[in-house]
């Protein structure tokens, strides 16, 4: 049975990549994998909210620490960028002579 491929649309209809549907729908389901975690937890109300608030504190400080090392990373190879430009310049006008 031969299949005109030509027929088959592979762009969405919004013309976007699929990839934003993806992403809202795994965040979706985290958001109701962490409900039911929470409603179904061993523990008390107030000591899972203890729990839950102190890892949250802890993903936030060590985001914070990554942001800052990017930061410090981006802003070292600016500085080696622009150095490497200037010597690059140096050495061109240095070929051409006076």
């Amino acid at each position: 049975m031969p299949t005109d491929f030509e027929r088959f649309d592979l762009d969405s209809a919004t013309g976007e990549d699929g990839g934003s549907g993806f992403m809202g729908m795994a965040l979706l389901a985290l958001a109701v994998g962490a409900g039911a975690a929470l409603l179904f937890a061993p523990a008390e109300g107030t000591k899972t909210r203890k729990l839950v608030g102190g890892r949250l504190r802890g993903l936030r400080g060590g985001a914070a620490e990554a942001i800052e090392r990017l930061q410090r990373e981006i802003h070292r190879r600016d500085v080696w960028r622009r150095r490497e430009r200037r010597s690059s310049a140096l050495t061109l006008s240095e070929a051409k002579g006076p």
